[in-house]
């Protein structure tokens, strides 16, 4: 082959199949045997189509792609910031996270309380009572931090009691019990005294926690009570399950292991065991109101239906003490207690921690939300068996 030859060869690659075009017009390589000047069928589209693509154009492509991918996560970051201040700025123009109280000291859970001179403790009690923590705002019930707090205060020797602020409707019975035990455990240790402040609302769980406190002062439009308990509500979605043809089974040991499932009816002895589960915490829940309240069982029991008092129906059957103010609580406990004349109230609050993009994702929901009748039932189907025992108001202010 002459040199001009050699200069004019050209190669086109299909699955790295070399065809080399000759100086003379004529092409070889690949397995087509065609005849001679033919060109292979695996490579005559490629060649007429002229769909190869030179080296230096395919890094050239590479490189514009790199460049759009990172061009579009730069794109995504922006967003994800704009996005953050926008929750930012929504859940504070919404009342997300309440402003700090002026003189609330905020405390951590690793945080020492660290007072140099005598005071008295306001704790929050605000919101559904839980067992997890809710950092939301400043002074919503958080479990944990509110157990670690009352630890914290029965070993400090400059705190000399506890204002327990109470603004709930009640929540979980266990966590309700918790809270209640380590008040009882913070005077028994101590000998400090705990007073009770119901503003709004202190029913139920709320209402059970105060019992633990040696005097309790309800604000005037408060309501109070309900003192009884409830197992969630258990649905039956038999008859929705029928309309659709929707089957379910499932394998267990037991008669009564799947009580409570939304897709079995409740046998009468199912709803019996359920109920003693209801009556043995109530018997506890009246029992602990007797202690607190100087009452008898069965006094109790009269006023221990359920039903919500108001401040002033709740001071007639000797449910609280006071009707008044907070500042006037505060100003009880201390003609009450001598030593406490000159000891400062400190407002005891944790961090507030907000969820920007759950924030977010709830306003688009509830503004966009249209949940089919099909898809409700799906929301159901995920809360099968689940029940919560709990000592709460279904009234709510």
């Amino acid at each position: 082959m002459d040199e001009n030859n050699r200069n004019d060869n050209r190669e086109y690659y299909r699955s790295g199949d070399p065809v080399r075009q000759n100086g003379n017009g004529t092409y070889n390589g690949g397995q087509n045997n065609g005849g001679a000047g033919s060109v292979p069928d695996p490579y005559r589209d490629l060649y007429n189509n002229r769909s190869y693509i030179p080296p230096a154009q395919q890094a050239a492509l590479k490189k514009k792609n790199r460049n759009s991918l990172i061009l579009g996560i730069v794109i995504f970051l922006i967003i994800v910031c704009i996005l953050v201040g926008a929750a930012a700025a929504l859940s504070h123009f919404f009342g997300g996270s309440s402003p700090e109280k002026e003189g609330q000291t905020v405390i951590g859970m690793k945080d020492r309380l660290g007072f140099g001179k005598s005071y008295v403790a306001r704790l929050y009690v605000e919101g559904t009572i839980a067992e997890g923590d809710n950092y939301s705002t400043s002074t919503a019930y958080s479990h944990e931090w509110m157990l670690e707090t009352i630890e914290k205060l029965k070993n400090d020797a400059n705190n000399k009691g506890i204002i327990l602020y109470v603004d709930s409707p009640g929540g979980s019975v266990y966590a309700t019990d918790e809270c209640y035990l380590a008040l009882k455990d913070y005077k028994a240790v101590t000998g400090r005294p705990v007073y009770a402040y119901f503003g709004s609302m202190a029913a139920s769980g709320g209402y059970y926690m105060s019992m633990a406190s040696d005097k309790i002062i309800a604000n005037k439009n408060c309501w109070t009570g309900s003192i009884g308990v409830t197992l969630s509500t258990i649905y039956d979605i038999t008859g929705l399950m029928d309309k659709y043809g929707v089957k379910a089974t499932t394998i267990h040991a037991g008669k009564n292991k799947e009580m409570g499932a939304y897709t079995e009816k409740l046998t009468d002895e199912q709803i019996a065991i359920l109920q003693s589960l209801v009556d043995e915490s109530y018997e506890d829940f009246v029992g602990i109101v007797a202690e607190g309240r100087g009452l008898s069982v069965d006094e109790t029991k009269v006023l221990a239906d359920g039903r919500i008092y108001t401040s002033r129906q709740a001071l007639e059957k000797k449910l609280i003490d006071a009707v008044g103010s907070y500042d006037e609580a505060v100003e009880m406990m201390k003609a009450d207690i001598p030593e406490l004349a000159g000891a400062e109230v400190k407002d005891i609050v944790h961090e507030i921690q907000n969820d920007p993009f759950g924030d977010i994702l709830g306003f688009m929901k509830s503004n966009i939300s249209n949940e089919s009748e099909l898809s409700e039932i799906q929301k159901l189907l995920k809360l099968n068996g689940t029940v919560e025992l709990q000592y709460i108001s279904e009234i709510r202010k």
